[in-house]
């Protein structure tokens, strides 16, 4: 959904409250698994399935799990955490612009297809105190543009395809 009046479903959040980094993307993004492990630390012990085109990496006692596509990062997937604020200033504690949502859902999902390299950011509410319950990287996999401008809004195949759904 374009043309999000400014501050529809968006909390304000003070700077001082994000502080540091909670998941750096850019440094995970289309990264090889030997990258992502230099990033994370190594993955957890059982936290790997696999299927002929992906593998599924859990990592930091599963509160990240990253889905490598053809060896690269595609997915990734942080769980809840009440360092993260259910709003648009959470993009700077993932190592991302902040930008305004291209999809809202009230307090329940707040979505961007706008932000360079990546399908798709969604963050979900939920949480403690008006915290995020997890976080969705869709990584831009293909050689189509990053601002998702063709797209329609609403839940993408990748999203519901890393939660077990298409």
């Amino acid at each position: 959904m374009t043309g999000i009046p400014r501050g529809l479903g968006v909390a304000k959040t003070p700077k001082h409250a994000l502080p540091h980094l909670l998941l750096n993307v850019p440094a995970l993004a289309g990264r090889s698994e030997t990258d992502v492990a230099d990033h994370l630390g190594p993955p957890d012990e059982g936290g790997t399935s696999t299927d002929p085109t992906r593998t599924k990496r859990c990592y930091r006692a599963g509160n990240v799990e990253v889905v490598f596509v053809e060896g690269k990062a595609g997915w990734i997937k942080l769980y809840g955490t009440k360092d993260l604020p259910f709003a648009k200033e959470a993009l700077s504690k993932l190592g991302l612009p902040v930008r305004y949502p291209t999809y809202v859902n009230s307090h329940h999902v707040m979505s961007w297809d706008n932000i360079p390299h990546l399908r798709e950011v969604s963050l979900y509410g939920g949480g403690p105190q008006g915290s995020v319950s997890s976080v969705l990287v869709c990584v831009q996999t293909d050689s189509r543009s990053a601002s998702g401008s063709s797209r329609k809004p609403g839940i993408s195949f990748p999203r519901l395809w890393a939660f077990g759904h298409a």
